[in-house]
């Protein structure tokens, strides 16, 4: 009952986290939030950027969805972690791609 508590109001917080950057999240009931990039190489660059902040997120090449990345819930602080680091790589990110 606690992970599902917790799962809704990080699933909550980090569509509207992703909204507010443009992303158009994917609307789900999973566990995670699948989100364009709008390119391959966005993508690529999205996962590997995050990484160097410890923040592991998926491509969804094998899906057929190589434009789309996917960013499974983890804990408050977990999810904060997340948005600081995208705050980090945005800025070069959005010089290399824009937004989708």
């Amino acid at each position: 009952r606690q992970t599902l508590h917790n799962n809704k109001k990080r699933y909550g917080e980090t569509m509207e986290f992703l909204r507010q950057k443009d992303f158009n999240p994917i609307e789900t009931v999973t566990n995670f939030i699948t989100f364009g990039t709008g390119s391959v190489e966005a993508s690529d660059y999205m996962v590997d950027k995050l990484l160097d902040y410890g923040v592991i997120i998926r491509h969804l090449k094998s899906n057929d969805m190589p434009k789309f990345v996917r960013v499974s819930m983890g804990t408050k602080d977990e999810m904060i972690h997340f948005f600081q680091a995208m705050e980090e790589i945005l800025p070069a990110y959005d010089k290399k791609f824009g937004r989708p």
